[in-house]
């Protein structure tokens, strides 16, 4: 079974997108969570607006060096 963690918590669905597509770009499988009510709502600020970014645990140091390393 693969749990699945939080990689980062975002405000706004723009900068999730842009984390899911680099993961994406990396082979690392992402799920959103907030997203739909962010949408909806219109929010890109508040507490409503945040949005997680999740990956499955066996993923989580790749993702951190891929994104300390600016790559």
């Amino acid at each position: 079974m693969n749990e699945w963690v939080v990689f980062k918590e975002v405000v706004g669905n723009m900068e999730a997108d842009i984390i899911k597509g680099k993961l994406e770009a990396y082979d690392i499988p992402v799920q959103i969570a907030g997203e739909a009510y962010s949408r909806i709502a219109g929010l890109e600020h508040g507490e409503m607006s945040f949005v997680k970014i999740l990956i499955p645990r066996k993923y989580l140091e790749r993702a951190k060096k891929i994104f300390e390393e600016g790559a």
